[in-house]
């Protein structure tokens, strides 16, 4: 399981397209079914030049595939997306750290604020 906990999450000045360095691969811990679930968050750009995604979940054997949109800057180093996948679709709160190696993020249901814990490294 990645913790965050002692990697400082920085809230300094970056530049506006500091969102492009987030883009490619993360190897991900997602919050399921009562575990941590292993599988990949790739983050790109679209053809309008918006951050995107998709990740996937190993699950008892089983690639379950997800998307990621609308993603958004909140603040520097952190952004908001929408999760969906086969089970629903919800809010996706991250947190980058500042060499943008690691996020800390959760999740949440259509009905509940991001609580679960979404996490990467790479």
């Amino acid at each position: 399981m990645l913790l965050l906990s002692n990697v400082p999450i920085a809230k300094a000045e970056f530049s506006a397209n500091w969102e492009l360095q987030i883009l490619g691969v993360y190897q991900s811990e997602i919050w399921g079914a009562g575990e941590f679930l292993s599988g990949i968050t790739e983050f790109q750009r679209n053809e309008a030049g918006v951050v995107e995604g998709r990740y996937t979940m190993n699950e008892q054997g089983e690639v379950v595939p997800g998307s990621l949109s609308q993603c958004q800057s909140l603040e520097p180093l952190v952004m908001h997306c929408i999760w969906q996948d086969r089970y629903g679709t919800g809010d996706l709160e991250l947190s980058f750290s500042e060499d943008f190696s690691r996020f800390e993020g959760y999740w949440g249901d259509g009905n509940t604020q991001p609580e679960f814990p979404w996490l990467g490294s790479r």
